[in-house]
């Protein structure tokens, strides 16, 4: 877990070149430079992203968006392709930090160490409080 800026979240280090939808849902981001995304399930559940703040330096170069600033997005789809090369800072592995929104309806979110594949590993488990 990584504590700091924006609450509890996990820091989640970047093998791939892209990133994709981790469900179908509304996608939304704030600008170019990879801050501020958020993924909102139908549920309402929301789940937030930000790339290292050091990436706004980079005015958007390094980032290639797949998809508008707001869009309606289908699991899996590819949303952007991001140059690890150009945003990456000597001897620091590059990643982004995700958390989930809280929402009255989680009761507690459980996670695994070690590697994930995108769109086959479950990343998160949320236990749901109880009726």
């Amino acid at each position: 877990m990584v504590c700091g800026l924006q609450g509890d979240g996990l820091w989640l280090e970047l093998r791939g070149t892209t990133l994709y939808s981790p469900f179908s849902g509304l996608f939304s981001r704030k600008n170019q430079t990879g801050q501020h995304i958020q993924f909102a399930h139908p549920s309402g559940l929301k789940l937030a992203l930000d790339f290292p703040l050091y990436c706004q330096d980079k005015h958007g170069l390094g980032f290639h968006w797949l998809v508008s600033e707001q869009a309606n997005v289908q699991a899996g789809q590819a949303l952007l392709h991001y140059d690890k090369a150009q945003l990456s800072q000597p001897g620091q592995n590059f990643g982004l930090f995700l958390r989930i929104v809280p929402h009255p309806k989680i009761h507690s979110i459980h996670c695994r160490t070690g590697y994930h594949q995108a769109l086959q590993d479950d990343l998160l488990a949320i236990q749901l409080v109880s009726a």
